[in-house]
């Protein structure tokens, strides 16, 4: 916990630098757009004079707020770091207790700023790690050496507390997630990933690559299939996961049999292009007030911006047959839901689970091959996370792939 304290604590003071910018930004535009007014008055041979007082003092305020800012932050930075120190999370907590709320807003928080948290190296970026029963594993440190693994990824803003989290409203017991039920009915050793959902989704794919690359290293010889399942964003991370391990060579990537995205938005996210067209829209008004709010989500993460397009990869991002042709005995299936009983309705076709499209959640316009879509309807996107139906259709996915 104390390096999370330790990046609130810095977050703060960052928090504070932005604000300043933001202010300072809203000064400058709205005393230019009075200058402009005066310089086409008798008054105009003064207005050199009269900004150059003003940029003057403006200078020396927010400087000044800035540095204090600093100073402070360095003061307090100095008396607290020998407290905190560098102890990582390894126990979630139980729900509900003060540990595992604070890393539901960790995850919150990498969700819109994570780049941010990652470049200024604050303790808050999750980074990445797997994590079984509320608990942090390394490669070698399994409870058991598994013959079949199946690993979860979530999606934006959240962590691995998703698949669990709602368990027993559905399933009628705490804890009760897809992972559990795989091991119970095919001997699946369930991880589940935490990852900083602010970066690029082809960054945390090339990461979880390594770490799957590390885990098979260290319990060589035990693996003989892999299984990805990712909800939403962790679905396009799966993805991207399982292209950079073929590319670069990684040896899990051939035992990698099935890759579930469900909900995944392969084509994009609406709701990410309409906040990239309201910035732009926004930016081009000129005033303070709409430049404030566009700069504001202009802010937001390289990860949610990857999801206007569903991009997943540097290399080629418009070859979606590429997991197809590089990974050919991988088994892909896509999970759709739609808001409405009738998945045909209208509505279900524009809202689909009220944050991805049918279309895209089955990746329609990229045209991926996936070998199955299922459609749920009367279902929202944070349904398909636990529902009973979703998982029932998994189950049959694995009673047909582990016959053939």
């Amino acid at each position: 916990m104390s390096r999370r304290l330790r990046g609130t604590r810095d977050l703060v003071f960052d928090g504070v630098e932005v604000i300043t910018g933001l202010v300072e930004k809203t000064h400058r535009e709205v005393s230019e757009r009075w200058l402009r007014r005066v310089a086409i008055t008798p008054a105009a041979p003064v207005v050199p004079v009269i900004e150059a007082i003003e940029r003057g003092s403006a200078g020396l305020t927010y400087g000044s707020i800035r540095g204090v800012n600093r100073v402070v932050a360095a003061l307090v930075r100095g008396a607290s770091d020998p407290f905190f120190g560098d102890a990582e999370d390894l126990v979630a907590g139980e729900v509900g207790s003060s540990a595992w709320v604070f890393t539901q807003l960790a995850g919150v928080v990498n969700g819109a700023i994570g780049d941010h948290l990652e470049q200024r190296d604050n303790g808050l970026d999750l980074g990445m790690s797997l994590w079984r029963e509320g608990r942090r594993v390394t490669p070698r440190g399994l409870p058991r050496s598994p013959r079949r693994l199946a690993v979860f990824v979530h999606g934006l803003a959240a962590t691995e507390w998703c698949w669990s989290m709602h368990s027993e409203r559905y399933a009628g017991e705490a804890k009760r997630s897809y992972g559990a039920r795989l091991e119970d009915d095919f001997g699946y050793l369930s991880l589940e990933v935490r990852y900083n959902s602010g970066r690029r989704i082809a960054e945390s794919g090339l990461r979880l690559a390594e770490i799957l690359e590390a885990l098979l290293a260290a319990n060589a010889g035990a693996v003989e299939r892999i299984v990805l399942v990712g909800h939403s964003m962790g679905g396009l991370v799966a993805r991207s996961a399982a292209l950079a391990g073929k590319r670069r060579g990684h040896a899990w990537v051939e035992r990698l049999t099935d890759l579930f995205c469900i909900g995944s938005p392969h084509d994009g996210a609406p709701l990410e292009g309409l906040t990239h067209g309201l910035t732009r829209a926004l930016g081009l008004v000129p005033a303070a007030a709409t430049s404030v709010i566009a700069s504001v989500l202009d802010a937001r993460s390289a990860g949610i911006r990857d999801l206007r397009d569903g991009t997943i990869t540097e290399e080629d991002p418009d070859d979606a047959e590429a997991l197809a042709r590089l990974l050919p005995q991988v088994s892909s299936y896509a999970l759709v839901a739609t808001i409405t009983r009738d998945p045909e309705h209208p509505a279900g076709r524009w809202l689909g689970d009220l944050l991805v499209t049918p279309a895209s959640a089955a990746g329609r316009g990229r045209r991926i091959p996936f070998c199955t879509e299922e459609v749920f309807p009367g279902m929202t996107h944070l349904d398909l996370v636990h529902h009973p139906e979703v998982y029932a259709m998994i189950r049959r996915a694995f009673e047909t792939s582990h016959s053939a």
